[in-house]
């Protein structure tokens, strides 16, 4: 399909690939999300931490899309959730839901 970026295994692996694919195609904005939020999505070569450390694109987090790998102790409350989110917030960008970008697009596309 037409407009449509399919990124392989190759681009996952390496921060300087993705790094370059998105200054490619003059992506300056990347969503986050996913299972693992303390693990893959923070640290993988194309996480939020090696990314954000390029200094050149806006990080945003879907908090009701991503969850983290909880312990037995921290499962009732999301406690590593939590804290990894404000993590996110604090040091590398910003987080939003589902239905905030949606309010987002919306108002957008109205003007």
């Amino acid at each position: 399909m037409s407009g449509e970026f399919i990124l392989g295994n190759d681009i996952s692996t390496s921060t300087d690939l993705f790094n370059d694919f998105l200054q490619r195609n003059g992506i300056k904005t990347l969503l986050y999300a996913g299972y693992a939020l303390n693990y893959c999505v923070l640290n993988r070569p194309i996480g939020i931490v090696p990314v954000s450390q390029l200094h050149k694109y806006n990080i945003i987090l879907l908090r009701d899309c991503s969850i983290a790998f909880e312990t037995p102790e921290t499962l009732a409350g999301k406690w590593t959730r939590k804290v990894i989110t404000n993590l996110i917030e604090t040091q590398f960008g910003r987080s939003t839901t589902t239905d905030e970008l949606r309010t987002s697009f919306e108002s957008i596309n109205t003007r």
